[in-house]
């Protein structure tokens, strides 16, 4: 993940961030996902890079904060004119809130397959 730009301590205090922006934010997708699923979201990412696929990842500790953000933060960080996937658990209330395709996360590769199917599809 060449060209990574890591989080923004300020924007880690609003609720949502961007913990990993490859190559500039010139990527192929944003993944949206709980902060405690960091490790397992970065391994995906790492396997979505080598297969040249950029995600951008977006960590959200508190979304209810997130939300109350203006708009020109929520826009910086979600990307709209990137696809949007949501990996979270089956019950995270806040991702049925994005406009996102929504991935429940149980391992790093099944993960970024998903992802890479949604994006490419055959």
């Amino acid at each position: 993940m060449d060209m990574c730009h890591g989080p923004d301590p300020q924007d880690m205090q609003r609720g949502a961030y961007i913990l990993l922006d490859p190559h500039k934010g010139f990527g192929d997708c944003a993944v949206i996902f709980d902060e405690k699923d960091t490790a397992l979201i970065k391994k995906a990412a790492l396997i979505l890079s080598v297969q040249g696929i950029a995600a951008r990842l977006i960590a959200v500790k508190d979304f209810p904060l997130f939300a109350e953000q203006d708009e020109s933060y929520r826009q910086r960080v979600l990307r709209r004119d990137l696809p949007l996937f949501a990996a979270v658990s089956h019950g995270c209330l806040w991702a049925d809130e994005l406009d996102a395709v929504r991935f429940v996360p149980n391992d790093a590769n099944s993960l970024a397959n998903c992802i890479k199917s949604a994006i490419f599809p055959e």
